[in-house]
């Protein structure tokens, strides 16, 4: 990478040239002639001062320069790379989260409307403030129906939005009837603003739009949509899932945020937005994508029993020579290893349970010297030990680890 020169290497540059040119000069006295660098000297301040502008104009022209090229462009500069050279492929800005909620009456004698913008929110608590959604379109419910499906989105955007499953829990606005509402899903789709590296990787593919109809150019498709971070895509007939997709042929896309998780509001964009991209007359279908709990009991065969409500990683440790061991420290160490390895799994294929071995002990393999995983009850029974792998789910899943699943228990050799 082009590196521009300090002010000290310009002044010492200036001085060797400027000495340079008078050197065979010489005064009328036949002494010879010799500029005075004094810091209070003439000479000096007009170097001074010469540097200054020499180091603005480099400066603007290296910006003009890294601006022209996609490697090198950052900021506003990339954006206005991006609108020249590649239009029709603007920065994703940050995104709100979306999530379909279930809204519930007791009794359906009336009918009536679920009108846009009812709000909804998360329940407070003392470390955490209530986050807000309101419903994006009219929903009605006829005489008899019990039940209505609402799509809402944050108020708020960014991650702030992502909130588990089942925590939209309180009607702000007031309805037609009694009403009560939760989300069945996490919601899923709040991210920041595009990063200049992201921006790049899919400016760079732009040209698989040129190809529509390939893997490429639809999982770019997808990836157009804010929102949408994470792209998986199935070829129901072709399990590689290279080949084009052609007339006629059905192809399936699994999408998520930035957690992998995605939300059927999120997945109805992108099936919209895929009619840019898609082959003529193909056909697809959007999946959002979801996490199932490593003490889920819905996967068969499960390794842990029924009523299994934590997992317990004990841990044998070398014995230190000398100092006390952090314990606190490991154990966040662990966790944030096991998210780790939550995320990096893909959807639809099985947890092994050697995976979550090797990350408890790649986290200090110095120190961890052995590791079991035990299932615990709700008061804290040892059921078992996890001897199985955990089975691959429906494509829709992948396995996650929740941090409030984990426990563990520490001993020495």
């Amino acid at each position: 990478m082009r590196t521009l020169p300090t002010s000290s290497e310009l002044l010492e540059r200036f001085r060797r040239a400027a000495d340079a040119a008078v050197e065979s000069r010489t005064r009328p006295n036949g002494t010879p002639f010799r500029f005075s660098w004094l810091p209070t000297s003439l000479p000096n301040a007009f170097r001074v001062a010469s540097v200054r502008l020499a180091q603005r104009c480099l400066w603007v022209l290296d910006r003009e320069f890294r601006a022209s090229f996609l490697d090198t462009a950052e900021g506003d500069d990339l954006d206005a790379w991006a609108a020249s050279e590649a239009p029709g492929f603007p920065r994703k800005s940050t995104t709100a989260s979306v999530v379909r909620m279930t809204f519930t009456r007791v009794s359906g004698a009336t009918s009536g409307t679920i009108y846009a913008g009812t709000r909804v929110a998360t329940v407070a608590t003392s470390t955490t403030p209530a986050v807000e959604f309101v419903s994006l379109a009219d929903v009605p419910v006829a005489t008899g129906q019990l039940t209505a499906a609402v799509d809402v989105e944050c108020t708020q955007t960014g991650a702030v939005g992502n909130v588990d499953a089942g925590t939209i829990t309180r009607l702000l606005t007031p309805l037609f009837g009694t009403f009560t509402c939760t989300n069945g899903f996490k919601a899923a789709g709040g991210n920041p603003t595009e990063t200049d590296d992201a921006y790049r990787d899919r400016l760079r593919q732009r040209d698989a739009r040129y190809r529509r109809g390939t893997p490429q150019a639809v999982t770019l498709g997808a990836l157009s949509v804010p929102g949408v971070e994470r792209v998986t895509f199935q070829d129901p007939q072709n399990t590689a899932a290279l080949a084009d997709v052609g007339v006629g042929g059905f192809f399936r896309v699994i999408i998520g945020d930035a957690r992998g998780i995605g939300s059927q509001p999120l997945a109805d964009r992108v099936s919209l937005a895929l009619a840019d991209w898609a082959a003529e007359g193909a056909s697809w279908s959007v999946v959002a994508a979801q996490t199932l709990s490593a003490i889920s009991a819905s996967a068969q065969p499960s390794p842990i029993p029924a009523n299994t409500v934590a997992l317990r990683f004990d841990v044998t440790r070398r014995r230190l020579a000398s100092g006390t061991f952090d314990q606190a420290a490991a154990e966040r160490d662990l966790r944030i290893a096991l998210r780790e390895l939550g995320e990096s799994l893909a959807h639809g294929v099985p947890l092994h349970l050697a995976q979550l071995l090797s990350a408890v002990i790649a986290t200090d393999p110095a120190t961890f010297r052995n590791v079991s995983i035990k299932a615990l009850d709700a008061g804290g029974a040892v059921l078992g030990t996890v001897s199985a792998d955990w089975p691959a789910p429906s494509y829709v899943f992948r396995w996650e680890i929740p941090d409030s699943v984990i426990r563990f228990q520490w001993s020495e050799e």
